[in-house]
């Protein structure tokens, strides 16, 4: 498990409180949601993207939103 102060889970965590501000739960959240909000992010608060050495971001973004939409 990683530690509270560990700048990735950071990093996640407000991530995902983003996310559920701006797609509440009101209705379900879908992968169109996901395209949205990483457009979202790249242009608000590039800071906030994943930055993997390898691979594509959207796929470690999606992961880091696990659990809180559906496909």
């Amino acid at each position: 498990m990683k530690a509270k102060n560990d700048p990735e889970a950071v990093r996640v965590a407000q991530v995902r409180q983003l996310f559920t501000a701006r797609y509440p739960n009101d209705k379900p959240r879908t992968g169109n949601d996901v395209v949205a909000f990483f457009g979202w992010l790249d242009g608000h608060r590039p800071e906030l993207l994943p930055r993997p050495k390898h691979g594509d971001p959207y796929q470690y973004l999606k992961g880091d939103l696990s659990g809180l939409y559906s496909d």
